[in-house]
């Protein structure tokens, strides 16, 4: 899918309804969340829905450890705590 493509689905049907997966019975692409993490119209909060948000809250578990970012840095800690 194109960032294109993702941008138009995301706008047609709402990124809560928008999830990344797959079927295939190998190795994941090394590369498979580039895409969306290319998607310049998507903001991170979008991306981070659509690779794991998404899903979390369909199977009702707990999408990442707190602290941790969608590009696998720390988040920095919220002024004045």
């Amino acid at each position: 899918m194109t960032g294109e493509g993702l941008r138009h689905l995301v706008a047609t049907v709402g990124v809560s309804q928008v999830l990344l997966g797959t079927d295939f019975p190998t190795d994941w692409n090394s590369k498979g969340v580039d895409h969306v993490l290319g998607t310049s119209s998507l903001s991170d909060a979008d991306k981070k829905a659509i690779l794991g948000g998404n899903a979390a809250k369909l199977l009702r578990i707990n999408p990442q450890p707190a602290g941790r970012s969608i590009h696998g840095a720390k988040d920095k800690p919220e002024a004045g705590k």
